[in-house]
């Protein structure tokens, strides 16, 4: 089947070898290469589709990401496509990472006929099960699990600081273990990311995330590099508890209590070093991947 990308299309299932929707006219190949499968995903930052690259022999799936403008007109088109080429160069950067999608394209606002002003972007499809899923699966994890977890993705971390991005949406569904080549954990979806250098994307003060993992500054608009820290502190308390991280915090007492849920024990090192990333204040707070590595 072929997905339409227009999203004001009414009825955008279409053949498998269609070349334009049959509802609304519009392409169905971006860049005429990339083919929408189904959608995969739909929430306030767009849409994110499975693909297939047409100009590969072995048609392998690809990701396809639209990033609505939310107040269209020529100046604010004209704002976002610039922010969004800014923005396509640095997910273009961290492409190079090994565990990073690759990515492989983007489409400026009005490049393409029928879309109308959507950036949209193209990146490796991974194969594998997220975290989320490992955890449905098979239950609360162990020590041994989040050790691994800790030292296969600050590296990651302190290669997206280093370029001056905020992931900001660091939780179980967005790190994959990938199928291919062992047990490779790797870190999805930069559609939230933020830039720390004082650009104008910089400068939003959106709040973006998913609540339960975020900190409170990142809730205020306010998010830092340890905010990815933090976060990634409350995907390991979640995995360890199998307990949803709302239930893990004790509002009235202001403190975190999800040593009290635990299935099996942990180490006083991890118990330390977690409860130092799950710390509300960003000063006493670790800094940066490499120090917790440390």
């Amino acid at each position: 089947m072929s997905y339409c990308l227009n999203p004001s299309c009414s009825k955008p299932q279409n053949p498998n070898n269609a070349k334009f929707c049959s509802t609304c006219g519009s392409r169905l190949l971006l860049g005429d290469r990339y083919r929408a499968l189904r959608l995969i995903s739909r929430g306030g930052i767009g849409r994110t589709f499975l693909a297939v690259d047409e100009q590969q022999a072995n048609k392998p799936h690809c990701v396809i990401k639209q990033f609505p403008i939310q107040n269209q007109g020529t100046n604010n088109t004209k704002k976002a496509t610039e922010l969004f080429r800014q923005e396509a160069v640095r997910l273009q950067d961290l492409g190079q990472h090994p565990q990073i999608p690759q990515f492989l394209a983007y489409f400026e606002p009005n490049s393409q006929v029928g879309l109308g002003a959507i950036p949209t972007v193209v990146q490796t499809y991974i194969e594998g099960q997220s975290l989320a899923k490992q955890l449905e699966a098979n239950g609360a994890f162990s020590e041994t699990q989040i050790r691994q977890v800790l030292t296969q993705l600050l590296p990651v971390l302190h290669f997206v600081h280093s370029r001056q991005i905020i992931h900001r949406d660091i939780n179980p569904n967005n790190i994959i273990c990938c199928t291919k080549g062992g047990e490779q954990l790797m870190l999805v979806d930069f559609s939230t990311a933020k830039f720390t250098s004082k650009t104008a994307l910089a400068k939003t003060g959106t709040v973006i995330g998913s609540a339960a993992y975020a900190s409170q500054e990142q809730l205020m608009g306010k998010a830092v590099t340890s905010s990815d820290l933090y976060s990634l502190g409350i995907t390991c308390i979640h995995l360890l508890t199998d307990i949803h991280p709302f239930d893990l915090f004790n509002s009235l007492e202001g403190v975190w209590v999800w040593q009290d849920y635990l299935t099996q024990p942990v180490s006083d090192e991890l118990r330390q070093i977690l409860n130092k990333m799950l710390v509300s204040a960003v000063k006493h707070r670790y800094q940066s991947a490499m120090e917790i590595l440390q």
